[in-house]
């Protein structure tokens, strides 16, 4: 999804969480942050 949506907030959430789950936590952070900069109010 993300390489046809970069902005896709609900798919950077989901891909963060996968990152969570294997602690790629450096990775996560980055999907996070970039999910807040697309939708800060979600």
């Amino acid at each position: 999804v993300l390489k046809l949506e970069s902005q896709n907030v609900k798919a950077l959430f989901r891909r963060a969480q996968a990152y969570i789950e294997t602690t790629d936590f450096d990775l996560a952070e980055l999907d996070l942050k970039k999910a807040l900069e697309i939708d800060p109010d979600n």
